[in-house]
């Protein structure tokens, strides 16, 4: 996975980056949102990592790292309290790090591989593959769902799952995804066919 810091420090960045290199990644440090956004396109598998900012500037960062990049960009953000974590997610940040310790970092960016081999698998499956969220919405889709439904992806995400079902199918299917609901951890990830 290539890495892409950007920092409010030169040291943070630089010692973000002498972590990740010397575990096996390849990274590129920025002072410029434009710069970052400038080496996206030809990076498709890849993460950004916000350092020293506040959740306004996350915000910002993550919208246009996301539009500059091909794929799915993981945006992992620098955090220390409870309250700058809260605040980080909600401005945009898919996960946080504690800055001050490159094992949080490591963590982080595994996760994020993870999740983007899984991304890949779920895209190029020959199945349909919808992902709910817990009131029914659709979250993700592949490429084969698209074709079965004929909606675009863009159309698809977000739409309540009752609205492709018949009606003889949306009662049990509501059914099944209480069912499946009230099976799932506290954190609400849940994996399953309904």
């Amino acid at each position: 996975m290539h890495v892409f810091i950007l920092s409010a420090s030169a040291d943070s960045a630089a010692r973000a980056a002498g972590t990740l290199e010397r575990s096996g990644y390849a990274t590129e440090t920025f002072e410029t949102m434009a710069e970052a956004t400038a080496a996206l396109p030809g990076s498709p598998r890849a993460a950004a990592v916000l350092i020293g900012f506040a959740p306004a500037e996350v915000t910002d960062y993550a919208e246009a790292l996301r539009a500059a990049s091909p794929a799915h960009l993981p945006i992992i953000a620098g955090a220390t309290t409870a309250a700058r974590i809260r605040a980080t997610l909600e401005a945009g940040a898919d996960d946080v790090f504690d800055p001050r310790s490159p094992a949080s970092l490591l963590a982080r960016l595994a996760v994020a591989e993870r999740s983007a081999d899984g991304r890949e698998l779920i895209a190029n499956a020959a199945d349909a593959i919808f992902s709910l969220s817990p009131d029914g919405h659709f979250t993700e889709v592949n490429a084969e769902a698209e074709r079965l439904t004929g909606y675009p992806r863009d159309e698809l995400l977000g739409m309540h799952f009752s609205r492709l079902a018949t009606e003889e199918y949306l009662e049990p299917l509501r059914s099944r995804l209480g069912e499946k609901l009230s099976q799932s951890p506290a954190d609400g990830q849940q994996a399953g066919f309904i």
